[in-house]
C-alpha cells in the first residue's frame, strides 16, 4: 500500500529498527509512540515502553565493584600507617 504520508513508511521503518535493535515489541513501541505524538495522557504501559527503550538506548555502564572500593582506600591507609610506624 501506499502510504498516506511520505514521511509514514519512513517512520514505521525507523520504529521497527528502534524496536529489533531495543528487543521491544514494535506493536506496543507504536502505539506508545502513537499516543505521546497525539498529545494523549500515556498510560503506565506505554510510559514504561518508552522508558524502556531510553533505558536500553544508553550506554552500558559497569557498575564499580562495591568491594574493591571499599578495600581500596583502607588498604592504602593501612600501608601509610606502616610506613609511619617505620619511620618512627
Amino acid at each position: 500500500g501506499v502510504a498516506a504520508y511520505p514521511a509514514t513508511t519512513a517512520s514505521v521503518r525507523n520504529l521497527t529498527i528502534i524496536a529489533k535493535r531495543t528487543d521491544t515489541d514494535v506493536d506496543a513501541l507504536t502505539d506508545a509512540i502513537s499516543a505521546l505524538e497525539s498529545g494523549s495522557e500515556l498510560t503506565d504501559d506505554q510510559a514504561n515502553v518508552l522508558q524502556s527503550v531510553v533505558d536500553r538506548s544508553r550506554p552500558k555502564v559497569d557498575a564499580p565493584d562495591i568491594e574493591s572500593v571499599a578495600v581500596t582506600p583502607l588498604t592504602v591507609l593501612m600501608k601509610q600507617l606502616d610506613l609511619i610506624a617505620k619511620t618512627f
